[in-house]
Parts: C-alpha cells; structure tokens; sequence
C-alpha cells in the first residue's frame, strides 16, 4: 500500500510535468505569433507601392509636360515667325496657344501637387520601416529569450517524467485509477494537504474524528467535503 505522502509528491511531479508542457506549449505559440511584424510588414509594402506607383504617375505628367511644351514652342514659332498673314489663322493659332497654355499650368500644379504627396509618403514610408526595425530587434531579443526558456523546460522534463515513471510503479492499479478519476474530476489536484486542521482543498474545517482518521488511517482518508484525499505532512 502506497502512502499518502508518496501520492502526494506523485502529484507534485504530475503538477510540474503538466505546468512545464504547458510553459512550452505557450512558449511555442508565441515563438509562432509573428502577426504584429508580418502586418508592419504590409503596410510597408502597401506605402511603397503607392510610392511607386505616384511616381510612375508623376512621370506621365512630367512627360505630358514636355509634350505641351513642345507644341507651344511649335506655335509660338509659327505666330511670330512673321509667315502667318491671315487673321483668322493667326487668331486660332493664338487660341490654340493659350489652351496649350492651360494646360502646361495644370500639370505643373499637378507635378508641385504630386511632389508633396510622394514627399509625405516617402516620410511615412521611412518612419514605418523604422518601426519595422524597431519590432524585429526587439523580436529577435524575445525570441533568444523564449528559446533558452523552452531549452531549460525540455532539458528539466526527461528528469522530471523519468521520477514519475519510478513512481508509479510502486502504486496498486486500483490507487492509480482512484488518483487519476481525482485529478481529472478536481483540476489536477486530487489530494489536499492538511493546515491548521483545513483542507487546503475546500478551504474547510475538518472535524475531528476525520483528523484523527487521516493520521492513523493505512489507506487514503477523503475530504467528506471535496472528496479529495487528505495528506498530513
């Protein structure tokens, strides 16, 4: 018949075992939740392309402008070259020059306009790949960190499981299955030690005839409350 006191450092075990899987199991999740830099990321890579793709249309203006250009320096050398008699046409070349005119203004306020968007984008650009620098020097920092932590909890779990397995072997089939319906059905604790005459499991009082029962008692006394099994230390 196995004590309670070695149930009881079963459970430590059992507690340590479940609390280190879990702590790596955590500790792995977050080494795989890298969703904060992969959205800095995009964002990057959206202000960019829109960077990108302002100055492509900058350039189509930039080159409407030089197309304009050209055609006024084409009418203004036909209306004063002196050749142009006829009012009429002299008339409609100066139409045409005015309109032409117009919209060399246009885009040149265009180009000004589109200049200061791609300077406030390329700003916006740069302070966000800063803080893309920012995040992956800190993420490299936490990841160390995180993997050194896993390294411990992996190293200490052989050690800790190889303890447990010598254990149970000296547990009856039938305190083995009484031990693990508890842990299942009280939250992983299925015995509550005893202090100042408390379950430490219910956090009630015990009577007396049950004190006296979990000090003498060769087989595992229950909590008439909780009905886990008491330990005395």
């Amino acid at each position: 018949m196995i004590s309670t006191k070695q149930l009881f450092e079963l459970q430590s075990l059992d507690l340590s075992i479940e609390g280190l899987r879990k702590s790596i199991q955590g500790i792995e999740a977050r080494l795989a939740d890298n969703q904060a830099i992969l959205a800095i990321q995009a964002q990057l890579e959206e202000k960019r392309r829109e960077l990108q793709s302002l100055k492509r249309a900058q350039r189509d203006v930039e080159l409407e402008l030089a197309t304009i250009e050209d055609k006024i320096q084409q009418v203004d050398g036909r209306l004063y070259s002196g050749r142009v008699g006829n009012p009429k046409e002299l008339m409609g070349l100066q139409e045409e020059a005015t309109a032409h005119k117009a919209s060399k203004q246009r885009c040149e306020e265009r180009i000004l306009q589109m200049m200061g968007e791609g300077e406030e984008k390329e700003r916006q650009a740069k302070d966000t790949e800063a803080r893309l620098k920012g995040m992956q020097t800190q993420w490299e920092q936490t990841r160390r960190e995180l993997e050194s932590e896993r390294r411990q909890a992996l190293e200490a779990l052989p050690s800790l499981e190889g303890r447990r397995s010598v254990l149970v072997t000296q547990v009856s089939p039938e305190e083995l299955k009484v031990y693990e319906s508890l842990r299942a059905s009280k939250g992983g604790a299925a015995i509550a030690k005893v202090e100042r005459g408390m379950c430490t499991g219910c956090r009630m009082t015990l009577p007396v005839y049950e004190l006296q029962r979990a000090r003498t008692a060769k087989g595992p006394v229950f909590c008439s409350t909780c009905g886990r099994i008491l330990y005395l230390s």
